[in-house]
């Protein structure tokens, strides 16, 4: 296996505000929550977080999703808040 050369490290921007969450299962409770609870800016799932302002995130996987607009990533993310990087799952909506 090859290491990974600084060049290919594929950082993420727009990320602030979406959620970071520990699975795929518990990303998709988070997102069912935030479609169907009754007030999206509250919607909050054990095992999720969301991504901080100043946070740094490099893409480590792209997972297909079954939709043509949402895909689903698996993330590492840096930032001044947590000591230890975390690694996570969240989404890209196409634009």
């Amino acid at each position: 296996m090859f290491p990974v050369s600084t060049s290919s490290i594929s950082h993420l921007s727009g990320t602030a505000g979406l959620p970071l969450c520990v699975s795929r299962d518990t990303l998709a409770a988070a997102l069912g929550e935030g479609v169907l609870g009754p007030d999206q800016a509250q919607a909050t799932t054990i095992g999720c977080q969301t991504i901080a302002e100043n946070a740094e995130v490099e893409l480590l996987q792209r997972l297909p999703s079954g939709f043509q607009f949402l895909r689903i990533l698996k993330v590492k993310v840096t930032s001044a808040s947590q000591p230890e990087p975390l690694v996570g799952y969240t989404i890209e909506i196409s634009r």
